[in-house]
């Protein structure tokens, strides 16, 4: 049964909201997959903070076109799945192309970054980018390594004057001790 206009509209609608809540979206080529594998591939893809999907790819071009991305030329004569990085594109990247290496019906074809097209190099690369959880840890080691200098720096000229101040309550604290047993002293002969 064809689909409805209204139906169509919907699904394009859907297809844009993906095309903005990810950072990247990733084609592959499923042909040949059994039932068990296809719901593999998405759980594996699902885990890694993606979304897998079969669309009709021509209201994913009307969708493509209407967010003012590139509509790849792999998205014309054999079905695609597209992959939709929600949370973590290196983890997604990786995920998918580990299953595509374990799976020869799975084929990376490229995808879309942004403005850019990529291609399925692009894609395997991508893996390799440090995952957000790596960058905020390296943004907060660095606040913190800048926090623990920021304390050294103003505690160092309070520490020099305590010891400033030490040494001289130490010195007077010494001559009166002085003066003290002196007198005792001329006071015992």
């Amino acid at each position: 049964m064809p689909l409805t206009r209204q139906k169509k509209e919907e699904l394009v609608e859907e297809y844009r909201q993906l095309l903005r809540d990810s950072g990247a979206v990733f084609f592959a080529e499923y042909s040949g997959l059994d039932n068990r594998t296809l719901t593999n591939l998405r759980n594996v893809i699902r885990d890694a903070g993606g979304r897998y999907k079969i669309v009709k790819l021509t209201l994913m071009r009307i969708a493509l076109d209407a967010e003012e991305m590139p509509i790849p030329e792999m998205m014309s004569g054999v079905p695609l799945a597209l992959i939709f990085t929600l949370d973590n594109i290196p983890d997604v990247a990786k995920a998918l192309n580990e299953f595509a290496e374990a799976h020869e019906r799975v084929t990376v074809r490229g995808g879309i970054m942004g403005p850019s097209e990529l291609s399925a190099e692009d894609v395997e690369a991508l893996e390799d980018m440090p995952t957000l959880d790596d960058i905020r840890a390296q943004i907060l080691g660095m606040l913190t390594a800048t926090q623990v200098q920021l304390v050294t720096l103003l505690e160092t000229p309070q520490r020099d004057l305590v010891g400033v101040l030490q040494a001289g309550t130490t010195s007077v604290l010494n001559v009166i001790q002085a003066y003290i047993t002196k007198q005792e002293q001329e006071n015992a002969a």
